[in-house]
């Protein structure tokens, strides 16, 4: 028996939820895991970029096809690969098998979650939302799948007590768990949540047009975004590129050889770089109801890059 409709935003942000806990857990557990395994930095990179490549083609198909075949399968068929791609980082170090798993199982290096689930589960906010509460829904979206990371790290620092490949394993198998258990939840989403010809929840009625002489409309032009969609898109691509050289897997190979960090050392750490943007946004509706929302998304982002381009200066850990 599936839930009512409305509760499906607290389905999908619970399922968010669970899925960023699990890429805060393992992403800080990952390259040390596979490192310790002898896998080596060309080869740790190139799982990265598989895993990468496969969630941007997995969220283009979503993208295509999800309306088609439906919201809920389609998510549900994310989950179980998911959930298989964590099995097989738990229980073998085959190269082959690993990048396999990477490419089909949204392993993510950071908690930052562009995976195909979020297409679709922002396509369901949004026609479940009424207008007027569309930023107080996604704040609430993101904040909570922020503070899951932040917890994702310290279950880290928990697991980091144990030798590294065994942290790794037992890392990656909570992530199995969480990805099936993230299915049944989407199993639970309402009828609703698929595609309706109807307009979104507090969209204004559409007004019939007038009628058209067909001989008098002329040939169709092909659509093209506005301006500023495409610009916006643009800037978009230059973040993520410069995002995909810092990523929270990365910065934790890194602090590592640079600083020495241990398994716990790089859970706390990454537990308080994901614990204060959550709480950071939190003032995301009143800054936008203030200044709009373009204001709201580039200032917060331009000071959290300065400060990441910040960190090589910053002492030892020892010093600190």
């Amino acid at each position: 028996m599936r839930v009512p409709a409305r509760d499906d935003s607290s389905l999908i942000i619970a399922t968010r939820a669970l899925r960023t806990f699990g890429y805060g857990c393992t992403s800080v557990l990952l390259v040390g895991m596979l490192e310790n395994a002898g896998i080596s930095g060309t080869r740790l990179g190139a799982i990265l970029a598989v895993a990468a490549a496969g969630c941007v083609l997995a969220t283009i198909a979503m993208g295509k096809y999800a309306d088609r075949f439906g919201r809920r399968t389609s998510l549900l068929v994310s989950a179980c690969l998911m959930g298989i791609a964590g099995l097989a980082f738990a229980i073998t170090r085959s190269y082959p098998v690993l990048l396999i798993a990477a490419f089909i199982g949204t392993v993510s290096p950071s908690t930052n979650d562009n995976t195909p689930f979020s297409g679709i589960e922002q396509a369901i906010l949004a026609q479940r939302t009424p207008a007027h509460q569309r930023t107080a829904v996604f704040t609430r979206y993101n904040v909570t799948a922020q503070a899951a990371g932040a917890v994702g790290g310290l279950a880290a620092a928990a697991l980091g007590a144990l030798p590294t490949s065994l942290a790794g394993n037992a890392a990656f198998a909570l992530y199995s768990i969480i990805a099936f258990a993230t299915g049944f939840l989407f199993l639970r989403l309402s009828a609703e949540a698929e595609p309706s010809a109807d307009p979104p929840a507090g969209s204004p009625t559409p007004v019939s047009p007038p009628s058209i002489d067909p001989e008098a409309v002329a040939a169709p032009t092909p659509t093209r975004l506005p301006g500023p969609v495409r610009r916006l898109a643009c800037l978009f691509a230059v973040d993520a590129f410069a995002g995909g050289l810092a990523v929270q897997a990365i910065l934790a190979w890194w602090f590592h050889h640079r600083y020495g960090a241990t398994a716990t050392d790089l859970g706390l750490i990454f537990f308080a770089a994901n614990l204060l943007p959550a709480i950071a946004q939190l003032a995301a509706p009143l800054i936008v109801s203030r200044h709009g929302l373009l204001p709201a998304m580039l200032v917060p982002h331009l000071a959290s890059n300065v400060f990441l381009a910040c960190i090589p200066l910053a002492p030892d850990l020892e010093d600190s």
